[in-house]
């Protein structure tokens, strides 16, 4: 009997260690498949590819500068349609800010080195002081400042001068922002322009309105108006020096 039973352990520790090695062996494998596809995804020649993204972003860099971009908000902020709200309280989305995960990123294909989708004009250069007084006055509704988050995780952070509602906006903005009303929701701080007819603050019913551009060549402009997931684009030229609004393209659509 314990001669059986030595042999039923020693057998059953030879199985052990034989599985063991059988499942190291194939991870090992697997890792270095994975290693070597990556290693061959990450190495696209893309030498003609990023010489016709320099081409092109320099040309669009050139040609902008003799465009006055001054009077171009003015027209921008007179196209918001007030019938597309029906809240008295509106969330402005000072930056939508898509974020992903790395499975999303395909190492195969060649990506852009330089921003040829807004380098001219953005949300950045868009909004400032000017622009918030000019859509609230338009609009007569109470603004509330904050930056979207959207993809890999759905949010949105309220500007303020913590470190987390410091991103994606500019000193001056922030400084003009956190000089206005304050509030709390949900134990964070906001901050917000009340209208001129005094309503009730109100987070949770509130349409929001984000502004993205697209800058193509001929001196074009176009700006996609989001409001409470509809969107809206609008396209808008340089012409003897002043911005006129131009049929929008299919192909301007983004």
């Amino acid at each position: 009997m314990d001669t059986l039973f030595f042999v039923k352990t020693t057998m059953s520790k030879k199985m052990k260690f034989f599985t063991a090695v059988f499942f190291l062996s194939n991870l090992l494998l697997i890792k270095a498949q994975t290693k070597d596809t990556l290693k061959e995804l990450r190495r696209p020649d893309c030498t003609e590819y990023d010489k016709k993204i320099e081409q092109a972003y320099h040309k669009l860099i050139e040609d902008s500068k003799t465009i006055d971009y001054s009077g171009l908000k003015d027209l921008i902020v007179e196209n918001i349609n007030p019938n597309n709200f029906k809240y008295d309280n509106l969330k402005i989305y000072l930056k939508k800010v898509r974020t992903i995960c790395g499975a999303e990123i395909d190492f195969s294909m060649c990506s852009p080195k330089k921003n040829l989708m807004d380098p001219l004009y953005n949300e950045t250069i868009f909004w400032d002081e000017e622009t918030i007084i000019g859509i609230n006055e338009k609009l007569n509704r109470n603004l509330i400042f904050a930056v979207k988050y959207y993809g890999f995780g759905n949010s949105e952070a309220f500007v303020s001068n913590e470190e987390y509602g410091k991103r994606y906006t500019t000193n001056k903005l922030r400084e003009y922002i956190t000089h206005q009303k304050k509030g709390i929701y949900q134990e964070r701080s906001f901050y917000y322009l009340p209208s001129g007819r005094n309503t009730k603050i109100d987070i949770e019913n509130s349409d929001y309105l984000s502004l993205q551009f697209r800058n193509y060549a001929a001196d074009i402009i176009v700006v996609k108006y989001e409001i409470n997931y509809a969107d809206f684009f609008k396209a808008f030229q340089y012409k003897n020096n002043e911005w006129e609004e131009i049929d929008n393209k299919e192909e301007f659509k983004f």
